[in-house]
């Protein structure tokens, strides 16, 4: 299953890359269901990264931060703080508040 998790993902990605949001959001919640479904921590952190990129780009800024900073703090308890993915994450963060500090 978690196979499926990192097609529907990738699937995402490429929803992404064509600016196709609402298909992309679909396809990153299915693959966050899995993760949750599974346990997968590292997996959910993923996800939710990139569903809250998907809420920026739709302007639901506040949805980004929440999705954002929960991913980082599930990366942060696994001991993942200062991974690539925790690192990316954070950088999103930033990106956020700087360019939309009124609403985060």
């Amino acid at each position: 299953m978690s196979g499926k998790a990192t097609v529907l993902n990738n699937i995402g990605e490429v929803y992404r890359a064509k600016k196709n949001y609402p298909e992309a959001l679909e396809q990153y919640e299915q693959a966050l269901q899995i993760d949750e479904q599974l346990g997968d921590l590292s997996g959910k952190a993923i996800r939710l990264n990139n569903i809250g990129i998907i809420h920026y780009a739709n302007g639901k800024y506040l949805k980004a931060l929440k999705n954002l900073e929960e991913g980082l703090e599930i990366l942060t308890g696994l001991g993942l703080g200062e991974s690539p993915n925790a690192k990316d994450i954070k950088k999103d963060i930033e990106i956020l508040k700087s360019k939309n500090p009124q609403n985060c």
